[in-house]
C-alpha cells in the first residue's frame, strides 16, 4: 500500500529552506518510504522523541554523503504518512 506524505508545519519549514536540488533529493527519498514505511522505518529513540517512527538514508549530494533521518507518524485513518520533522547529517 503507498502512503501519501503530509509534511507537518516544521517540516514544511525546513524543506522550505533546502536548495532545489537537496529538496527534490529528500523528496524521492520520501517517496520511497511511502512505498513500504514497515520495512524501512523503525521506533524512535532517545534522544529523538520516542512516539515517532524514524527512516534513515543516505544521499549523495554536491559530491557528500548525508545522512537523512525522517520523524513520522501514521495518520489516524493509516492513509498517510505526516511527516513531523526531518534532519540532514553531512558526513565528513
Amino acid at each position: 500500500m503507498k502512503y501519501n506524505a503530509v509534511f507537518e508545519a516544521e517540516a514544511r519549514r525546513r524543506f522550505g529552506k533546502l536548495s532545489a536540488v537537496l529538496a527534490s533529493k529528500v523528496q524521492a527519498a520520501i517517496g520511497e518510504l511511502c512505498e513500504n514505511p514497515t520495512k524501512l522505518s523503525r521506533q524512535s529513540h532517545f534522544p529523538h522523541p520516542l512516539h515517532f517512527q524514524i527512516f534513515d538514508t543516505y544521499i549523495e549530494h554536491d559530491g557528500e554523503r548525508i545522512l537523512l533521518k525522517v520523524f513520522f507518524q501514521y495518520s489516524q485513518d493509516e492513509s498517510s504518512l505526516l511527516i513531523d520533522d526531518f534532519l540532514i547529517i553531512e558526513i565528513p
